[in-house]
Order: C-alpha cells, then structure tokens, then sequence
C-alpha cells in the first residue's frame, strides 16, 4: 500500500491524463508541485503498472506519455539524433547568413545612394 501523500499525488496524474491526455515530466512536476525526480518516479510507476504508455518523443528525446496500454515510441539512436542536430545547426547558420547578406546589400545600397546624391550636389 502507497502512502497517503503519495497515492494522493499518483490520483492528481491520472486525473491530469485523463483531461489531458499526454503529459511529460516537466508539466507534471509543475502541476502537482512536486520535484521532476519524483514526478518522473511516479511516471514510472504509471507506466510499469501499464497505465500510460510513451506516446511520442518531444524536443531532446524527452518523452511525452500518453494514457492507456499501447506500444511505446522508438528512441531515436545517436546518430540520427546527431544528423537531426546538424541538420538544425546549418539551417541557423544559412538563416543568418542570409540576414547579413541582407544587412550588406542594404549598406551597399545606402553607400551608392549617398555617393549619387554627393555627385548630383557637386554638379550642381
């Protein structure tokens, strides 16, 4: 038998997956005021009494649960999660990139306006 507190606790995450429906640690932690240590702690609990399955895996491979019995997500292994990482890192850099691209051709753009309007006083 649970202790009161926390079989309490475990009755407030049920109730969150069934409003719910998925939850990660973090959002349960939060919920319950609670530590992510024992949230994730009574996760486990849940899932090993196969109450909430792993319905998907979030940002960083960090899992979100989803309620019932079902089959869990695949983690990704190391060296998809370090393409997927790649991947990302270089479409940061093309991104910013492209906005200093932008920056120089509008400084270019300023310059020569300048210059023209420099050459039309001269002329003057």
């Amino acid at each position: 038998m649970l202790p009161r507190t926390i079989n309490h606790t475990i009755e407030r995450v049920r109730y969150m997956f069934e409003r719910d429906g998925e939850a990660t640690a973090r959002s349960v932690a939060d919920e319950c005021h609670i530590t992510l240590r024992n949230a994730r702690e009574y996760l486990n609990i849940l899932h090993s009494n196969e109450e909430i399955h792993v319905a998907r895996l979030g940002p960083y491979n960090v899992p979100v649960y989803g309620i019932g019995k079902s089959k869990d997500a695949k983690r990704l292994n190391s060296s998809k999660r370090t393409a997927i990482r790649r991947h990302e890192e270089r479409e940061k850099s093309r991104s910013i990139r492209a906005e200093i691209e932008a920056l120089n051709i509008m400084s270019q753009m300023s310059i020569t306006a300048a210059v023209l309007l420099g050459a039309q006083r001269a002329s003057a």
